[in-house]
C-alpha cells in the first residue's frame, strides 16, 4: 500500500464538526412518505446522470427514469446496460451495506465492481486488502474515511476499467455502511462533476506529495456543500408542492401490498399476490417491478422462484 499522511486543520475539524451537525437537520425533518420517496428518486436519477456525465456520455435524466420502469427494460443499448449495472450497484449498496457491522473486504470490493461496471481486477488483490485493513483499523469519521478509501482505491486503480466512477462508488459504501446515508439524498457524483478541476487537482497532489489532506478537505467541502442542498430541498417542499414526473404514486392495490410486508422477514411472490388480489399474472408482476425498482422491496432469487421482501 502506497504510504501516506495528512493533517486534521481547525478548517477541516470545522467541516466534520458541520457535517454531524447537518447531518441531525435530515435526519430529524419531517418529511411526507410522497416527498421522501420524491427526493430519493431524484437523487437516484441524478447520481446516475451525473456518473455519465463524467464518463463523457450524453444521457436526459428522462430517458433514465424510463429505463428504470417496467416498460422501459425491453430494448436496451450497450449505454443502456451500464445505466442499469450502475442502479444494481447503488441498490447493493443500499440493501447489503446500509448501517451493517460486517467488514469490507476484497471480495466485497470485487463485488460491487462486478456489479456495476464490465472490467477486471488487474491483479492487485493484496493491495486492496491492505488498504481496506488500513481504513478499517484506523476508523475515522465516516466521511473521512470514505475519502481515504476512495483516494487510495482510485490512485490504486486496481480495475481494467472505470476505476474513478468506481471510487465514487466506494465513497458511497463506506459511508452507507456507518450510517451516513442521509436518508439517500446524497448525491457525490454531481459534486464530482461539477468540481472536476478540483477534484483532479487534489488527485494529482496526492499522487505527487503522498498527502492526502487536499483530498479529504476537497471531499469533506463537496458534502456540506451536499447536504446544505438536501436542506434547500426540504425547504422548497413547503412553498412549493408540486406533481412532479418522478413523483411516486402507488395504487391502493401496491400501497396493501406494502402493508402486508410492514413485518419483519416477511416475502411474497408474484403467485402469492395473483391470490390475494384476485389479479392476473401480469398485474402482479407490473406492481411489483414498480415497488422494486423505486427501491420500496427488494427481489430475491430468480425467475419463478424469486420472491419480495420490503427492507
Amino acid at each position: 500500500m502506497k504510504q501516506f499522511s495528512y493533517t486534521k486543520s481547525p478548517e477541516l475539524s470545522s467541516k466534520i464538526a458541520l457535517i454531524e451537525s447537518l447531518r441531525s437537520d435530515i435526519l430529524l425533518k419531517a418529511l411526507s412518505p410522497s416527498h421522501e420517496m420524491e427526493l430519493q428518486w431524484n437523487t437516484v436519477l441524478d447520481r446516475i446522470y451525473y456518473s455519465f456525465l463524467y464518463k463523457g456520455n450524453t444521457v436526459t435524466k428522462e430517458h433514465i427514469a424510463s429505463l428504470l420502469t417496467p416498460a422501459g427494460q425491453k430494448k436496451v443499448s450497450p449505454q443502456d446496460k451500464q445505466i442499469l449495472k450502475y442502479k444494481s450497484a447503488l441498490d447493493y449498496i443500499h440493501y447489503e451495506w446500509l448501517v451493517s457491522e460486517e467488514s469490507i473486504t476484497k471480495e466485497t470490493i470485487t463485488t460491487l465492481y462486478q456489479i456495476g461496471f464490465n472490467g477486471k481486477l488487474r491483479g492487485q488483490e493484496n493491495e486492496i486488502k491492505k488498504i481496506l485493513d488500513y481504513v478499517q483499523v484506523n476508523p475515522e469519521q465516516p466521511i473521512v474515511q470514505a475519502a481515504i478509501a476512495q483516494c487510495l482505491l482510485l490512485d490504486l486503480s486496481p480495475f481494467s476499467e472505470e476505476n474513478e466512477r468506481f471510487a465514487n462508488l466506494v465513497f458511497c459504501l463506506f459511508t452507507y455502511k456507518y450510517g451516513y446515508d442521509f436518508r439517500r439524498m446524497l448525491d457525490p457524483e454531481e459534486y464530482f462533476y461539477q468540481t472536476l478541476f478540483r477534484y483532479n487537482e487534489a488527485k494529482s497532489n496526492f499522487s505527487k506529495t503522498s498527502n492526502i489532506t487536499k483530498w479529504i478537505e476537497y471531499v469533506t467541502e463537496g458534502a456540506v456543500f451536499q447536504l446544505n442542498k438536501v436542506i434547500n430541498n426540504f425547504n422548497s417542499l413547503k412553498n412549493n408542492v408540486r406533481d412532479n414526473q418522478y413523483v411516486l404514486e402507488l395504487n391502493d392495490r401496491q400501497k396493501q401490498i406494502l402493508s402486508i410486508l410492514d413485518q419483519p422477514g416477511l416475502k411474497v411472490s408474484n403467485k402469492d399476490l395473483q391470490d390475494m388480489f384476485k389479479v392476473s399474472q401480469i398485474t402482479a408482476s407490473r406492481d411489483l417491478s414498480k415497488m422494486a425498482n423505486y427501491g420500496l422491496i427488494i427481489p430475491i432469487g430468480k425467475g419463478r422462484s424469486t420472491y419480495y421482501t420490503k427492507i
